[in-house]
């Protein structure tokens, strides 16, 4: 079991972007009416009275509101911990992120391209770490009928983790999503260092909560209106008895913060972006003692 504690990603840690922030106009002050949308600090606001001249993030708190948030800008979807809203590109998403603490770990979640790179750089400029992962899966290829007939290289939808950076002081970390011709995606970035702390064991389970809405009408006819779903996963853990306190308070300290958990790397689907809801800890014996912990992934 691998936990990671996202480190911020701001405008000050956002050293390069090739994801335009045109979704709207800048805020400026002035009168603005109903309906009218605006960029503030990196965040899409919509004025929700008849006119206002407030600015967007006082107008969004004040009772009655004025402003209302909508969503993060298209380049800082990536950064915004959901899963669900995205950023994406034409062809490629090629950004410079500069953290302010070392970081070991790099998670992506919901990549849409061919390929997906990651350059780490020293202080001084030097490539530390450079791995390129293919986004094709071809996991449902299964024998010789399949592989000819099947449609190859689908993509979308991955959990990618770079686990094996090297810590570095002041390093600079580049990610390139290659999508050739097509539109590259990314629905969350996360960093940060990571933590291990127990052992995964075969038992655990995973699923989705689905949100869409299914309704039958009097004469059977069923409409489904599709809306996103979050990941859950039930962890079986192995943690040395002399590590449960020490684990005990990790999981203390992070009740009420997104993370990243992580059962096998080699298997996405254990990879979930969300908060526990509960996690028990049996002392089996003097060697080792036996955890199980429920994990809520996020929109």
């Amino acid at each position: 079991m691998i936990i990671i504690k996202p480190t911020p990603i701001t405008e000050a840690t956002l050293t390069t972007s090739d994801v335009p922030e045109t979704d709207h106009a800048a805020w400026t002050a002035g009168t603005y009416t109903l309906g009218t949308r605006r960029i503030y600090d990196h965040k899409i606001y919509e004025v929700v009275a008849a006119t206002t001249t407030d600015r967007p993030d006082i107008g969004a708190a004040a009772v009655p509101a004025s402003w209302l948030f909508v969503s993060a800008t298209n380049r800082y979807k990536m950064f915004d911990i959901s899963v669900g809203s995205g950023t994406t590109n034409p062809a490629t998403i090629d950004i410079k992120v500069t953290p302010v603490v070392v970081c070991n770990a790099v998670v992506l979640f919901n990549v849409d391209g061919s390929t997906a790179q990651l350059i780490v750089r020293d202080s001084g400029n030097a490539i530390v770490y450079n791995q390129t992962v293919s986004l094709a899966d071809y996991s449902g290829i299964t024998g010789f009928f399949n592989y000819y007939f099947l449609p190859l290289g689908e993509t979308g939808g991955f959990e990618i983790a770079f686990l094996d950076i090297p810590n570095f002081s002041g390093a600079s970390f580049q990610l390139i999503i290659s999508a050739g011709s097509g539109v590259a995606a990314c629905g969350e970035m996360i960093m940060g260092q990571k933590s291990v702390l127990a052992v995964t064991n075969f038992g655990t389970s995973v699923s989705i909560k689905d949100y869409s809405v299914k309704t039958i009408d009097d004469f059977g006819n069923v409409t489904i209106i599709q809306r996103p779903y979050s990941k859950r996963a039930d962890y079986d853990l192995t943690v040395e008895t002399s590590q449960v306190g020490s684990f005990s308070k990790f999981l203390a300290g992070i009740r009420s913060i997104p993370a990243v958990y992580i059962g096998d790397p080699l298997r996405s689907e254990t990879i979930v972006l969300g908060y526990y809801r509960d996690f028990s800890i049996v002392l089996s014996n003097p060697s080792i003692s036996e955890c199980t912990m429920s994990v809520e992934g996020l929109i």
